[in-house]
């Protein structure tokens, strides 16, 4: 299902028919009657022990983080790896007094294939593929819709706060990004990289559609809920509540999540036995995928220090995956999912026993120079034995379903020789064990990334 993608020219030629002569206000964009266009441009190269070929679809590009299907050594380009390459318009217009209507639409692509991120068709490009033939893919909340990382709008006011609607980033995912060390950087962040801690358990949900979203601020503190209706293509319904603010040097962050029929979409291996009930019902391995319902619930603290030049960072997170009290319609197999992808098959009953995924994360941020930035995290994911019948309690790779831990560390420098530029160089080295090892080809791998990211 190949999207759409003319989407870049498309938002620069808006853009131009708004004013042929732009205004540079610095950091912000270029703006004329308070829209502004936005973007980066991020790409580089990079060596891995145990990776998989690059992705025209898949929003990392490469998996920078080990994988079940991490292979052998690649070197290759490498999109990304500092920040998702976009493009975007924002803006904000007067209405009456103490009363804006603001606006934001995104895009985020691959900048060495143009493609529009997609997680869905890099899946389904791997149906079938065995894993050490497979290209990088997986799970994400873009699927190749024009606007994949944005389009939203709404009012604000400096008394009451803001209120928007439409496809917007989970108050979650705001959180973890400004409280990850590495910004939730796909090449340096494990977090950022499998995108499961952003989305309370499934990656679709780092970003509700559908979605509103109220924030209020009062000096150094501040609150924030979303909902998202139930409804096609997003599972369903979704409550999103955060509060969080800042005392002199230190600020804390406090989010709760509840998501029902979560949905998390997978490729069929070479073996399936589901193509003859795939063909009844209609559908095609090359836009089908499997599907694994689960209730979620998510509980998140993070905070971070500043002293300067040195800041730290840190993070728990624990969620809850639980089958789901009674899967609907949009779960089904023929169903339409994210992105125009079909369910072609169902789990709804993997949690008999609760899955518990502990995330923590901790890291230091130093600016040794106005020009250079030394960053250091350590991530690690806590996974319990959910398994029933005899593999009750297990510890090993025999099941995905028996605890496990993954781990990883990552060291980046960057080097601002300019407004709008960063080079950067880094490195992170991920492991997994156990229940999350299982059906993996490779354990562990490093990946030694160089780069750089052009901002305007």
């Amino acid at each position: 299902m190949k999207r759409h993608s003319s989407v870049i020219a498309s938002l620069v030629t808006l853009s131009i028919c708004m004013n042929h002569a732009w205004a540079d206000p610095g950091d912000a964009g270029l703006t004329a009657y308070g829209v502004t266009l936005y973007g980066i441009l991020d790409a580089g190269i990079a060596y891995q022990s145990h990776g998989a070929p690059l992705s025209a679809y898949y929003a990392q590009g490469l998996e920078y983080g080990i994988s079940s299907n991490s292979n052998k050594s690649i070197t290759s380009l490498a999109p990304n790896g500092l920040s998702p390459s976009r493009i975007g318009l924002t803006g904000t217009e007067p209405i009456v007094e103490d009363l804006w209507g603001i606006f934001t639409v995104e895009t985020r692509f691959s900048p060495l294939s143009g493609e529009i991120a997609n997680g869905p068709q890099s899946l389904v490009q791997n149906n079938r593929v065995p894993a050490a033939s497979q290209t990088a893919n997986g799970d994400s909340s873009q699927a190749g819709q024009f606007f994949s990382a944005a389009a939203f709008a709404g009012i604000k006011t400096a008394s009451y706060g803001s209120l928007t609607v439409g496809r917007q980033n989970a108050l979650l995912y705001d959180n973890v990004v400004a409280y990850d060390p590495q910004g939730g950087s796909y090449a340096f962040s494990l977090i950022g990289f499998s995108a499961v801690a952003a989305g309370a358990g499934d990656s679709e949900y780092n970003r509700l559609n559908n979605s509103l979203k109220y924030f209020y601020q009062i000096g150094p503190f501040h609150v924030g809920a979303q909902y998202q209706d139930a409804g096609e293509q997003i599972g369903g319904a979704a409550y999103e509540f955060n509060v969080g603010g800042s005392y002199e040097r230190l600020s804390l962050e406090a989010t709760y999540v509840n998501k029902k029929d979560a949905i998390s979409l997978g490729i069929y291996s070479p073996t399936t036995s589901q193509l003859a009930a795939l063909t009844a019902a209609g559908l095609s391995i090359t836009s089908s995928l499997k599907a694994t319902i689960s209730d979620n619930e998510s509980s998140a603290l993070m905070a971070s220090y500043d002293a300067g030049g040195l800041k730290a960072f840190a993070g728990y997170e624990r969620i809850v995956y639980s089958n789901p009290d009674s899967p609907q319609s949009y779960t089904a197999v023929g169903a339409t999912t994210i992105g125009g992808y079909y369910i072609g098959s169902v789990s709804a009953g993997n949690y008999v026993n609760d899955k518990v995924l502990q995330v923590s994360w901790t890291g230091l941020k130093y600016s040794l120079t106005p020009q250079v930035i030394l960053t250091g995290a350590f991530y690690h994911y806590d996974q319990n034995s959910y398994a029933s019948g005899k593999t009750t309690g297990c510890s090993t790779s025999a099941a995905s379903s028996c605890s496990g831990t993954e781990n990883a560390i990552s060291l980046v420098a960057e080097y601002k020789p300019g407004k709008y530029l960063d080079l950067y160089g880094g490195v992170m080295k991920s492991g997994v064990s156990d229940g999350l090892a299982s059906g993996f080809i490779n354990t562990s791998t490093t990946s030694v990334t160089i780069g750089a990211r052009l901002s305007f």
